[in-house]
């Protein structure tokens, strides 16, 4: 989802659509499942695509994004489980919240799947009873409003 702080947010009159984030400090975020080039965007009305522009602040790691968002530098993407804390907080702002990046898989990755360890088997199965809970939870709090 795109967040801000309120601090950036008092002083650059809110996005009301994705076209209005050209007059924004976009920070952008470029790893495997983010194109650091475009976002793209989807909400009950359609699909957009913004294509920041301009000089802009670049990170690839989430967690560094969360630092610069929370610092005022702009408006940037954060994945719902990155963002709630803070959302819930005061400390982050979503910013047009009708629109949010495309759902992403969550992977756990192991050496083999021949010889499995019983303790792996059980974190794995852990893992598919809640992370999928609780990452819907966070979209029913904060994305689906």
């Amino acid at each position: 989802m795109l967040v801000a702080s309120p601090d950036y947010l008092a002083q650059h009159a809110a996005p009301v659509e994705p076209e209005d984030l050209n007059d924004h400090q976009c920070l952008l975020l470029g790893t495997v499942d983010y194109a650091r080039d475009e976002w793209q965007m989807k909400s009950k009305s359609g699909t957009a695509t913004f294509v920041p522009t301009g000089p802009s602040f670049s990170v690839n790691d989430m967690d560094a994004m969360a630092v610069a968002v929370r610092s005022g530098a702009g408006i940037g993407l954060l994945a719902g489980f990155s963002a709630i804390d803070d959302l819930r907080s005061g400390k982050l702002v979503r910013v047009l919240p009708e629109y949010h990046t495309y759902e992403r898989n969550v992977y756990a990755v192991y050496t083999s799947r021949q010889f499995v360890d019983a303790k792996i088997n059980r974190y794995i199965e852990l893992l598919k009873a809640n992370v999928g809970s609780q990452l819907a939870a966070t979209a029913r709090e904060f994305i689906d409003r």
